[in-house]
C-alpha cells in the first residue's frame, strides 16, 4: 500500500537485505550489496552462485538513529498521521519506536520521574510498539514522557507527548 512497511508485517521495506544460507554454518549471511526501489517494489542483486536467499531487514547497529513516532501522539484526533490508538494487528498503531537495535528495553517515565512502564525485545527486528498505556493497563494521561532507550552499549533518551 506504499506506506513503506511490508505489507502484513512490522518490517520497513528500505531495511530489506538479500541474504545466503550458509549450510557449514547453518546461520543466513549478508553476503552481497542489494538495492531497495520502494517505487517498483522491488530488491536487486547480483549473485555469483546459485543458493537459498531470504529477505531480512536486520536491526540497527547502534542506537544513533532511534525515531519515536508519531510525536506528538494524538490517537483522538481523528488524523492517522497523528496517532491511532493501539491495536495488536496494526502494526502502525500506538507509539512506535523505530531503527532499535536487536537487543533493547525502554523505560517509560513521568517528567516526575515516575515509572510509568517497562518493555523490551531480545529480537526487536528494529521496530517496537508502546500502547501507551501504563503497566496497570490503563491510558497514560496527556502529558510530556520520558522514553530511556537501552542496548547493550548505548542508552538514549527521547521525549514524548501524548494529547488525548
Amino acid at each position: 500500500n506504499d506506506d513503506g512497511i511490508v505489507d502484513g508485517t512490522t518490517v520497513r521495506a528500505d531495511r530489506l537485505r538479500v541474504f545466503t544460507y550458509n549450510a557449514a554454518s547453518g546461520r543466513w549471511i549478508n553476503e552481497f550489496a542489494s538495492t531497495v526501489n520502494l517505487a517498483a517494489h522491488t530488491v536487486t542483486f547480483v549473485t555469483t552462485h546459485f543458493s537459498f536467499y531470504a529477505l531480512f531487514a536486520p536491526a540497527a547497529q547502534s542506537l544513533d538513529t532511534v525515531r519515536v513516532y508519531p510525536n506528538p501522539f494524538k490517537p483522538n484526533g481523528g488524523n492517522a498521521n497523528e496517532g491511532v490508538a493501539f491495536s495488536a494487528g496494526n502494526a502502525n498503531s500506538g507509539i512506535i519506536f523505530d531503527n532499535l537495535t536487536s537487543v533493547v528495553s525502554i523505560k517509560i517515565y513521568t517528567v516526575s520521574g515516575q515509572l510509568v512502564t517497562a518493555f523490551g525485545s531480545d529480537n526487536s527486528a528494529g521496530k517496537l510498539q508502546w500502547d501507551a498505556r501504563n503497566d496497570s493497563g490503563h491510558d497514560v494521561a496527556s502529558g510530556l514522557y520520558i522514553a530511556v532507550i537501552k542496548s547493550p552499549e548505548q542508552q538514549v533518551v527521547k521525549k514524548i507527548l501524548v494529547v488525548r
